[in-house]
């Protein structure tokens, strides 16, 4: 369980990092980290789900990605 939180947190912070590299404005940073937050979450909880299948969590994941992507890209 502590690998799954310490797996998140890595995630989260390098989304963060890929939006500094990439300069994205301080608003739409907060906006990036969510959406890798969101990404991060919904990988471990799809895997525990379907632990023997690869394609399903993934497909689901980039979903839910897309799915927030969307949301945050209107605020």
């Amino acid at each position: 369980m502590s690998g799954v939180v310490v797996k998140s947190i890595a995630g989260i912070i390098a989304t963060l990092g890929f939006a500094l590299l990439f300069r994205l404005k301080p608003r739409h940073c907060i906006f990036a980290t969510l959406d890798g937050a969101v990404a991060c979450i919904s990988y471990f909880f799809f895997t525990a789900i379907f632990p023997d299948n690869a394609f399903i969590p993934n497909l689901i994941t980039a979903f839910f990605c897309a799915f927030f992507a969307e949301i945050f890209a209107r605020v």
